[in-house]
């Protein structure tokens, strides 16, 4: 519970603080800049670290819906085994 607790802390300090310099710096209202975050890592550390980030985005956004997808069948499944769902999903 330790971990869980000290994970959720940290993420939510590294999200506070890379919304304050994305903010601070004006990267996201730049014109044709849809991802902010690559266009200043791509200023900052040159175009390969622009290229690097967008692609780690890329692989953490589908990893999620990886999870999400996989998830949603045991949730539906779980909701009717234990009958809060519709009496039309729920077979039993």
């Amino acid at each position: 519970m330790r971990s869980t607790w000290t994970s959720v802390f940290l993420i939510g300090i590294v999200y506070t603080l890379l919304s304050i310099v994305t903010v601070g710096t004006h990267t996201y209202g730049e014109m044709g800049t849809i991802a902010p975050l690559a266009a200043l890592m791509s200023k900052t550390l040159g175009f390969s670290a622009g290229l690097a980030t967008a692609a780690i985005a890329c692989i953490v956004c589908l990893g999620t819906l990886n999870v999400f997808l996989a998830s949603s069948s045991r949730l539906g499944y779980a909701l009717a085994r234990e009958g809060k769902c519709s009496r039309l999903i729920n077979s039993s």
